[in-house]
């Protein structure tokens, strides 16, 4: 006698569960992933400060850098946009998200549930993304710090 489920159907309820229990998780669930990739744009965000430092010193110092300070700048501005959608597409679910949430229960825990299922890989891809454009401006970073310290410019007594 069929009920008309299979053992693939209970298996693909149990997976469904158990992504809803790691969405409500307190430690492992949105809301903590949420909390983690906020604590890494912060770092993101004091880094690009201390870049910002050094390209407004490359611009003052000569001329032969507008290349490489063009294409941080370029680097940083991609960054910045990436971030931008990323918090426009979230922005329903930042109260829900931050500790102490919005103060409604059920729209708290249906913004945890929808947070996972449909916005984890728009973290991982915004992740990927904000790696590649960081690794290019640590190049960038490098060169410019070969034009500073290259033999050529170091004066000598």
């Amino acid at each position: 006698m069929s009920f008309g489920f299979s053992i693939g159907d209970f298996i693909a309820i149990s997976g469904l569960i158990l992504n809803l229990v790691d969405a409500l998780d307190s430690n492992t669930g949105s809301r903590a992933q949420y909390s983690r990739l906020s604590d890494e744009l912060k770092s993101l965000h004091s880094a690009f400060l201390a870049v910002q430092d050094v390209v407004q010193k490359l611009r003052r110092d000569e001329k032969s850098h507008a290349s490489t300070v063009n294409a941080i700048t370029y680097e940083i501005e991609c960054c910045r946009k990436l971030i931008l959608g990323f918090t426009a597409d979230t922005e329903k679910y930042r109260k829900s998200l931050c500790h102490g949430g919005s103060g409604r229960k059920v729209k708290d825990t249906w913004r945890k549930i929808s947070y996972k299922i449909f916005k984890e890989e728009d973290v991982v891809i915004l992740k990927d993304s904000l790696g590649r454009r960081v690794q290019a401006i640590n190049i960038l970073l490098v060169v410019a710090g070969m034009y500073v310290f290259s033999p050529s410019t170091l004066v000598r007594p």
